[in-house]
């Protein structure tokens, strides 16, 4: 990939906030909500600013008057916004804060080329987002497949965009966190499902088993653990009716629980109930199914056990919203990891 930002790099970027800030001034409208986020971008509350910098209704130009904001989250909220300019979010990625260029990264409106700067950024949060970013080429990701931090090769393997060729060599990374994710990506070869069925960790088999790709026989390999190894078949069963798994998702046993929060199959109002589980086990199983609402997701990616984050962060069908609040909490319990 392309050499890491350089001092040079910081100066024309400053060369290209002058140019920013020669944009016409943003006046009155005929429209109310542009108005309304005029008047907050130029308050001297950082709240309010904070809120132009993410509103739908922000211009163009108001968002590349707020980029060049001294409050570090008014960037970050504009490097986030899904209308941000391609131009305005060039200049965010030589931000001096983590969380922006992060923002950056996982922005929709992010171009192929700058990902490809990012995936050389010193902060593993940073390459992270560019690793689980759709819009990253498929080069850039193998690239990232060999980052030294298990995060971002984690996110490699969570990305449906990923070639099988790169998730066949991360299903046999030595970190259960990479291969769990590979278990968990749709795009993984039922090859590699059946192979991540014996895996020894526990995580892997379960994300494998809640994997939309994996067959019959995948599934049955799974269970074959579940029921010797710890008696939750039953709650894992596909075959198990809505009725008795809303019952046992109030078993006094957490193992039992845990199966319920895992199964595909479970209703939604059970997952619902397990997120909210005081056992950090079935939580987590709630947050890696593919079944789980949207709300709850979001829900779990703020819990307080990095388990439940991580798995939030690893299921495909993570929104964006969730996505981001889980990546920004493991971000604080990873700090030290920084490569």
């Amino acid at each position: 990939m392309i050499a890491a930002t350089t001092s040079t790099d910081r100066s024309n970027g400053s060369d290209r906030a002058t140019q920013l800030r020669k944009t016409h001034l943003t006046g009155p409208t005929d429209d109310p909500f542009i108005n309304a986020v005029i008047r907050r971008s130029l308050d001297p509350d950082p709240k309010l600013r904070r809120l132009a910098a993410s509103s739908r209704h922000a211009t163009p130009f108001i968002l590349a008057f707020l980029a060049l904001d001294d409050d570090g989250i008014t960037r970050m909220k504009v490097a986030g916004n899904a209308i941000t300019p391609s131009v305005v979010l060039e200049h965010l990625s030589l931000d001096s804060l983590d969380s922006v260029r992060a923002e950056v990264a996982g922005n929709p409106n992010v171009t192929p080329a700058l990902l490809e700067e990012l995936s050389d950024d010193q902060s593993f949060l940073v390459r992270a987002r560019v690793a689980s970013n759709r819009a990253s080429d498929v080069s850039v990701l193998a690239y990232l497949a060999d980052d030294a931090n298990w995060s971002v090769r984690e996110a490699v393997a969570s990305n449906p965009m990923t070639l099988q060729e790169t998730l066949d060599q991360l299903a046999t990374d030595d970190s259960s966190h990479v291969r769990r994710a590979v278990g968990n990506n749709p795009a993984t070869s039922l090859k590699w499902l059946m192979a991540l069925a014996d895996d020894p960790d526990r995580s892997v088999r379960t994300a494998v088993y809640g994997n939309p790709s994996s067959n019959d026989q995948v599934r049955n390999k799974v269970e074959g653990y579940l029921s010797v190894r710890v008696g939750i078949h039953p709650a894992a069963s596909l075959a198990t009716d809505a009725r008795r798994l809303m019952n046992m998702a109030s078993n006094r046993n957490w193992v039992i629980r845990q199966g319920v929060a895992m199964n595909p199959v479970a209703p939604r109002h059970a997952l619902t109930q397990l997120a909210k589980d005081p056992d950090w086990r079935v939580r987590r199983g709630v947050a890696a199914n593919h079944a789980t609402p949207r709300d709850t997701l979001i829900l779990l990616a703020d819990d307080n056990h990095p388990e439940v984050c991580q798995a939030v962060a690893d299921n495909s069908a993570v929104p964006p919203a969730a996505l981001t609040i889980a990546l920004a909490n493991l971000a604080k319990v990873h700090r030290r990891y920084v490569v």
